[in-house]
């Protein structure tokens, strides 16, 4: 397709060059006319190993600092490489990093609402918080449950802290995939606000902390 011929040659420039990011723009397509029509962003989060910045057009004023970046993890092989670029930015800018881990509610056993454990996502948040802590960027962590998906989430926590910018790790995933299996990088570009970062891992390659529920809880 185009957007496959496009992507191909951004990656390959990206590659040839040594760039450790790329940038573009997006059209804001939905997950279902970007799977139909194609999508270039899409198509370059999927085969880049670097990151990828991705903003859409028209939603957010040109220049500004960026002062609050929101750090969503889930747990895979690609949050070291979401880390690395979240350190990297908010050392630039001297911004606060919200590391979020939205955790999932999905039916469970005779339809039963089941919510990933608070031990779990509050243990990967600690670890985010305390390798950002040691790279000396000031951090704050919450793990709320996502009832309406955590795309939406993810967006909502966003807005709500007036994030200026996301990083999200990528499962690299192809193009279809991730609409069937819940690829969160794809998901959440179309409606978001602030500008994405999606962060894959390169393809050649304990007692969590108590705090008040549903409460952001500052680290130093």
């Amino acid at each position: 397709s185009a957007a496959d011929d496009v992507a191909g040659t951004i990656v390959g420039v990206s590659r040839e060059f040594g760039s450790g990011l790329i940038a573009l723009g997006s059209r804001g397509l939905s997950d279902l006319s970007g799977l139909f029509r194609g999508s270039v962003s899409h198509r370059v989060i999927a085969l880049s190993d670097v990151p990828v910045l991705v903003v859409r057009s028209g939603i957010r004023p040109p220049g500004g600092p960026i002062r609050r970046i929101l750090l969503a993890i889930a747990g895979g092989d690609e949050v070291p490489h979401a880390i690395e670029a979240a350190v990297t930015i908010a050392k630039a800018t001297d911004a606060t990093v919200l590391v979020l881990h939205a955790r999932y509610l999905v039916a469970g056993i005779d339809s039963l609402p089941y919510i990933e454990p608070d031990e779990y996502a509050e243990t990967m948040v600690v670890t985010v918080v305390r390798k950002l802590s040691e790279a000396g960027i000031h951090a704050v962590a919450y793990v709320p449950v996502a009832a309406s998906g955590v795309p939406r989430e993810i967006v909502h926590e966003a807005r709500t802290w007036n994030a200026d910018l996301i990083v999200i790790g990528s499962r690299r995933l192809s193009d279809l995939a991730p609409r069937l299996l819940g690829g969160l990088d794809l998901a959440l570009i179309p409606p978001t606000a602030p500008p994405v970062t999606a962060c894959a891992a390169p393809s050649s390659r304990k007692a969590a902390m108590p705090w008040p529920r549903n409460a952001r809880r500052s680290f130093s």
